[in-house]
């Protein structure tokens, strides 16, 4: 036991003597304990900026959206945020010349302001190309306190090589988030010394015009000569070479099938007319059913619709009976959607309902709705 005990001290005392010869003022270990400092130092001042900036950026972020609540401005307030990407000064002033040159022929004329924040929103996860929760929530809080109606900005992305647009909108009554979208803008005029065409301001004002204004596709809501000159604009834009792309073409071109429909049936025009079954015609060459079903049943009943308004101003059997073969397949096609048949049990099951109340009030029974 004496002789453990022995050991023990003679190999502490070996080990305490090695480091006071090896480690006790050896320079190398001085350099790597200074640096250590410096590291740590350095990470815990970091840190500290870091939270103050945030704190900083925060803090003029809620002033900025106040002072723009604050603003009474007669008509939408559009808040522009910081696009991110190369050359985004350029196309920070393409976006509100843009607005500034061509809004008015999609808003009919009304009062506006644009308004531009002074931070970016970064906007794209580079692995996913998708929105970060967090980006979407400081958007969504800024629209709201700020009482804006519209809050947009972008961000260069690198796969797809183009700009993409992200639009969020509010009710400016009700305050409550109504619209989101993206919209994908062409490369054009980035990495070269080619600027965006007009068509292609024009395109983007209408895009921006129809977030903030959904009912643009719903022309039954206006009359004819308020409706006929944003018609005209939407025409010109299909016939532009890459005015807009992808499904917000689509979208325009729907538009503007209801609305020459709406216009000829409203002033008797019948040029508008052939133009919207045209433009029916075409679009069922390039939608695929299975796809997009409902789109496809709405064009159908757009154009039997359209070859209808044609055959009462001059009648026509065979058109007629092209029509009446657009609008069955339309009916078909709808009644075979499951969403129609879900439509039509709720329906049935309201009828049903309001069967019973008027039996139960035609016998004087009080009761609870």
């Amino acid at each position: 036991m004496s002789l453990s005990i022995i050991t023990a001290v003679t190999a502490t005392a070996g080990l305490q003597a090695w480091m006071n010869t090896n480690l006790v003022g050896s320079v190398p270990l001085s350099f790597i304990g200074a640096a250590a400092v410096v590291v740590l130092l350095g990470s815990l001042v970091w840190m500290v900026v870091s939270m103050i900036a945030r704190a900083v950026g925060g803090m003029s972020r809620s002033a900025r959206t106040a002072a723009i609540r604050r603003d009474d401005v007669i008509g939408p307030k559009i808040l522009l945020g910081l696009t991110t990407g190369p050359k985004s000064k350029a196309v920070d002033e393409f976006f509100q010349s843009a607005l500034a040159d061509h809004m008015p022929r999609f808003n009919f004329g009304s009062p506006f302001k644009v308004i531009k924040l002074p931070s970016r929103l970064e906007a794209l996860d580079r692995d996913n190309g998708k929105m970060p929760v967090d980006v979407r929530a400081l958007a969504e809080r800024t629209l709201y306190k700020s009482d804006a109606s519209m809050l947009l900005w972008s961000v260069f992305d690198r796969k797809r090589k183009s700009f993409t647009v992200f639009m969020l909108a509010q009710d400016p009554v009700e305050r409550t988030l109504t619209r989101f979208r993206t919209y994908d803008m062409p490369i054009r005029g980035v990495g070269s010394d080619d600027k965006w065409s007009d068509e292609q301001a024009k395109g983007f004002a209408y895009v921006v015009a129809k977030t903030l204004q959904p009912a643009l596709g719903r022309p039954q809501d206006f009359r004819s000569e308020r409706l006929q000159p944003i018609v005209s604009e939407m025409e010109s834009l299909l016939m532009a070479e890459r005015a807009v792309v992808g499904k917000t073409r689509f979208e325009l071109e729907d538009d503007f099938a209801a609305g020459a429909l709406h216009l000829g049936e409203e002033t008797g025009e019948m040029v508008w007319v052939e133009k919207a079954a045209a433009q029916r015609a075409r679009a069922l060459d390039l939608i695929d059913v299975s796809e997009e079903p409902v789109r496809w049943a709405t064009a159908k009943i757009d154009l039997g619709r359209s070859l209808c308004t044609l055959c009462e101003k001059r009648f026509d059997p065979v058109r007629m009976q092209e029509a009446m073969a657009h609008l069955r397949e339309a009916v078909d096609h709808l009644k075979a959607d499951e969403r129609m048949k879900l439509t039509d049990t709720a329906l049935a099951a309201l009828g049903k309902a309001e069967q019973t109340l008027a039996n139960r009030r035609r016998f004087s029974i009080r009761w609870t709705v």
